[in-house]
Formats: C-alpha cells, sequence, structure tokens
C-alpha cells in the first residue's frame, strides 16, 4: 500500500534526527508532504526553512516552536532516550532525563501541538 500526501500536507516530525524520526521524515517526503524537522540540533543537515531547534524538555521552547509552524496537519513525536541496567544501579539524573523526554516531552507537545491542530481545524 502506497501512501501520498498533497504537497499542502503539513507535517512536523519531533525527534527528527533519530532513527525513527529520521525514517519519518524520510517515508513523510517520499509521499509528498511538506516536512519540518524538530530536534535539538541540525545534523541532518535539514535546510534551515525546513528545521526548528527545540528542546522537549523545555516549555516554553515547545511553545516557541510550535509557533513557528503556521499549518499543522499531521504530528509525530519520535523523541526518545533509552536506558538499560539493572534498576539497584539506576542512575536518577539520567532516568529523571529520560523521564523528561520520553514522558513530560511527549505530554507537553501534544498538548501545545494538538491545542494548534483543533485551532486550526485539521
Amino acid at each position: 500500500m502506497k501512501c501520498t500526501f498533497e504537497k499542502s500536507h503539513k507535517s512536523v516530525v519531533i525527534g527528527a534526527n533519530g532513527s525513527i524520526g529520521s525514517a519519518c521524515v524520510e517515508a513523510l517526503s517520499i509521499a509528498g508532504a511538506d516536512v519540518t524537522s524538530v530536534d535539538l540540533t541540525n545534523e541532518k543537515g535539514t535546510p534551515a526553512n525546513k528545521f526548528i531547534k527545540c528542546d522537549v524538555t523545555s516549555l516554553p521552547e515547545i511553545i516557541r516552536s510550535s509557533k513557528k509552524i503556521k499549518k499543522l496537519d499531521s504530528l509525530i513525536y519520535a523523541a526518545g532516550l533509552n536506558y538499560d541496567g539493572n534498576v539497584v544501579d539506576t542512575d536518577w539524573e539520567h532516568y529523571r532525563r529520560l523521564m523528561s523526554v520520553n514522558l513530560d516531552g511527549a505530554f507537553q507537545v501534544g498538548s501545545v501541538f494538538g491545542k494548534k491542530m483543533i485551532e486550526q481545524g485539521s
């Protein structure tokens, strides 16, 4: 099954530099969507007008980033960290960072961008 979008379809991928995020950017682009990449750095070399720097652990940055998006039809949250090891040896600072990105960031992005999509009728 092949998925296609009109070029007017505006997609945003949060965590666009990771393995999953970059695959999503590629698939959406191939399908014809106009994709904006969002991440901490632009290591993939995304054109500046298609890249937004954002730390998903910062609600003010998420809000600032959302204001740079004029229209939004679809959103993918692919930001995430991994932690493995014995629970008795947990580095709690690392754990807090993981939860901040994987859970708090996902909820904050969903809230901010979700409101934007509802306001736009997406």
